[in-house]
């Protein structure tokens, strides 16, 4: 069959007017709109978007026998990088001013990914998109650019082969990816949300719907509906967008089922819409087509923007200024349109038409980019400088995180109590207890084993980060985290098991499932409510005390606005304050409001096990700090506890443990 495909691509004012509803949702989105709670579901627009315009190029091409590889990597390279050069090079020195050197050399990271194409893979890694503090990665947006670039070093070779084969095959193998595409995101999202979030392998569906978006029109060819078909498919299609920018949520992946209205919108407006329709009428408007001719520009700068915004203002970005952010961003994005992307595109496109010439500067700024990330990496974010000198030591010192992941390492068990567990404490001396929990028992564990060891004890310790310690819990979208029901039983179980196992502290992250905020925990199956977790828990209060064990429940420390540690080395960065005077406070009014039934559970519990609850240990009536009395730091971020926390709070519960058994005592000459 032969390919009829037109040797022009005309201009469609309307295509112009989608990108500015795909940029304007997003940049709100990361702005912190609630309004726009599925703002993210612009990047899906432009990627279908991206699809259709590609391959209408490339068919455009094909037809006319013009089409070339190189000369294709060509547009693309005059496309991408004049913009995001410009952002990477404004985005380094307000990087070095405002990060952190941790966050420096995590930004030389993204800066290395971002010159390898390979973002996405960074940031699935390193970054969860839906949490708060994705907001303080400025190059976090530049994974949908990785997967947009990842599919173009394919899917060129693709639709040549596929168009020597006919415009029908053509649009069948097309069609037949698209859904394998769609079929693989549905079952990784089920496993692995933030694999499916990020990868090209289960995002190129949303791009191979709008390269379907081009070619079905020349099926038979008739390239649209009549007037009155136009007009309801495109009236449908808007309004699957809109559904889908105001009603989703934006705290997690949303399925690959339900970003089908999204995806299956922008397809429809894209074949549906032309200048008659009202739809048509209002996207080829000047203000749409105006945003949308920025939109490229307008979204490379806004996590920028937005994101050293947030470190500049590090105790919270001032609601005025949240709007004077955005607005900055659209100025940006008029500015870098105005001044690199048309000169490149136009004035200077007899200069840049030779192919050797581009791609060279192309190389030369990626290898550039490169250095930069390499050299900020092998530097740990310039931590040698001497503005950090005084501060190392007393954080250092105090504040390290994730040492109880780092101490099982050191001292594993090999008990089959959980999926990282160790013995604390004095190891040549029984086990007789247990420590499980998530991440607030891992901060606890270095506290605990000093304690433990002044007792000459040991015990096992039971931890899964990101997992709260109830019976039958589970994660529905961060599942990479391997909290599963059935190890949960299992700790329970093998606890109930062991007679010798006659202590058990109980700690966990309690009051995020008792608050009643968005979480993504199951129960059985169930999203976890406060009553659902409130009779879990107390049931399984009640068996390890039917067994004569004796419970510790630890209830949650405070929480603060502001990760602690952090907010300490930008002051003394800033102002060269003492950094161990830079303390974070809250009211235990407010903590006890925003755990909810968190302390009514632990008086329940109290009959039945030892209470140790964390405004208790942490507040000074309704002062809660992050410092103690002396200035030093309590927290390493804004609810996990330092080293010095960690002691304090194992000494309340080290005065509530059993003593060892008399045998124990007696063989130690006790």
């Amino acid at each position: 069959m032969q390919n009829k495909i037109p040797h022009s691509l005309p201009y469609r004012p309307e295509i112009d007017g989608l990108r500015a509803i795909a940029v304007l949702p997003v940049i709100l989105f990361h702005a912190g709109f609630k309004l726009f709670s599925g703002g993210f579901v612009g990047v899906d627009i432009f990627f279908v978007l991206s699809g259709y315009l590609i391959t209408s190029i490339i068919l455009k091409d094909l037809a006319a026998e013009q089409f070339s590889v190189s000369q294709f990597y060509v547009r693309r390279a005059r496309r991408i990088l004049p913009a995001l050069t410009v952002v990477l090079l404004v985005s380094f020195p307000l990087a070095v001013w405002l990060m952190l050197p941790d966050e420096l050399k995590r930004f030389g990271q993204s800066v290395m990914a971002v010159a390898t194409f390979s973002s996405n893979l960074f940031f699935w890694l390193k970054t969860d998109y839906f949490a708060p503090a994705a907001e303080e990665q400025p190059l976090l947006h530049t994974w949908s650019l990785a997967v947009e670039e990842q599919y173009y070093v394919l899917f060129p070779l693709l639709l040549i082969l596929a168009w020597r084969r006919g415009t029908g095959r053509m649009a069948g193998i097309v069609g037949g990816l698209a859904i394998g595409s769609f079929v693989l995101a549905s079952v990784v999202q089920q496993q692995h949300p933030q694999a499916a979030f990020y990868l090209l392998p289960t995002r190129a569906w949303e791009l191979l719907a709008g390269s379907l978006a081009a070619i079905v029109p020349r099926l038979g060819g008739n390239p649209a509906f009549g007037p009155r078909r136009s007009e309801l498919g495109a009236g449908l299609g808007f309004a699957l967008i809109l559904w889908a920018l105001f009603m989703f949520d934006g705290h997690a992946p949303v399925p690959p089922a339900q970003m089908l209205i999204p995806v299956l919108g922008t397809a429809l407006v894209i074949h549906c819409t032309h200048g008659r329709t009202l739809v048509g009428r209002l996207l080829a408007s000047r203000p749409c087509v105006a945003l949308g001719l920025i939109s490229y520009s307008a979204y490379l700068w806004h996590q920028p923007v937005l994101a050293f915004g947030k470190l500049k203002y590090f105790n919270g970005v001032p609601s005025g200024l949240v709007m004077a952010l955005v607005a900055l961003s659209l100025l940006l994005g008029y500015l870098s349109w105005r001044f690199v992307e048309l000169p490149v595109r136009t004035v200077q496109w007899r200069i840049l038409k030779a192919r050797a010439p581009v791609l060279g500067m192309a190389a030369g700024t990626l290898v550039t980019a490169l250095l930069v990330g390499v050299g900020l990496h092998a530097t740990s974010g310039f931590a040698g400088l001497h503005r950090w000198k005084g501060i190392q030591g007393p954080l250092q010192a105090n504040a390290e995180r994730g040492s109880g992941e780092k101490f099982c390492l050191a001292h594993p068990a090999g008990s089959p109590l959980g999926p990282v567990n160790c013995i604390v404490g004095d190891r040549r001396a029984p086990v007789d207890g247990v420590l499980w929990g998530d991440s607030m028992a891992a901060a606890l564990l270095p506290g605990l084993d000093e304690e433990l060891s002044r007792q000459h004890r040991a015990f096992v310790a039971v931890l899964s980060d990101g997992c709260i310690p109830i019976e039958g819990l589970t994660r529905t979208v961060k599942k990479e985290f391997g909290c599963e029901a059935q190890r949960q039983r299992v700790v329970v179980e093998q606890i109930l098991r062991q007679p010798a196992l006659k202590n058990i502290v109980w700690i966990g992250n309690f009051g995020l499932l008792t608050s009643g905020q968005p979480h993504d925990f199951a129960l059985d199956g169930r999203p976890a409510t406060p009553a659902d977790v409130r009779e879990r828990l107390l049931a399984t209060v009640d068996k390890l005390h039917a067994a004569g064990k004796t419970l510790i429940l630890v209830g949650n420390t405070p929480r603060f606005n502001v990760n602690a540690a952090d907010y300490a080395m930008r002051m003394y960065a800033r102002y060269g304050a003492d950094v161990t005077l830079q303390a974070q406070h809250v009211t235990r009014a407010d903590e006890e409001t925003g755990f909810g039934s968190l302390a009514q559970l632990l008086r329940e519990a109290s009959s039945r096990s030892r209470v140790v609850d964390g405004l208790d240990i942490f507040c000074n009536g309704q002062d809660c700090s992050s410092h103690d009395a002396h200035g030093q730091l309590l927290y390493t971020d804004m609810s996990h506890l330092s080293h010095l926390g960690a002691r304090k709070l194992a000494r309340s519960v080290a005065t509530r443990l059993d003593p060892p058994p008399s045998a124990v005592l007696a063989q130690r000459g006790i």
